[in-house]
C-alpha cells in the first residue's frame, strides 16, 4: 500500500505527462494511463522504476509478472521492451 498517495498522484502526473501521456507497450495516448512500478514495489517512487501503461497493457503486465512470465527469465523491464516491439 502507498504511504503517501498525494505525493505518488504528483509523481504520476509527472511521468505520464514526461511520456506524453502515452503508453510504453501500445502507444494508447490518454490521461486516464496508469503508472506501472517496475519492481512491483509500489513504495518505490523513483522514476526510473515507473512506466506509462494503459489499463489493458498494465492488467497484461501484471498477469505476466503473477504467472512468473518473464520471457527466458529476463527482467520485467526486458519483457516490456518485447512487448512493445509486437505492437
Amino acid at each position: 500500500m502507498r504511504r503517501n498517495n498525494t505525493e505518488f498522484q504528483k509523481i504520476k502526473n509527472v511521468i505520464l505527462f514526461i511520456h506524453d501521456y502515452e503508453c510504453f507497450v501500445c502507444n494508447a495516448v490518454s490521461i486516464n494511463n496508469h503508472v506501472h512500478h517496475i519492481d512491483q514495489n509500489n513504495g518505490n517512487n523513483d522514476p526510473f522504476n515507473l512506466l506509462p501503461l494503459c489499463p489493458d497493457c498494465h492488467r497484461m503486465v501484471h498477469k505476466l509478472v503473477n504467472i512468473k512470465v518473464h520471457f527466458e527469465d529476463e527482467t520485467v523491464n526486458n519483457a516490456l521492451l518485447k512487448l512493445k516491439l509486437h505492437f
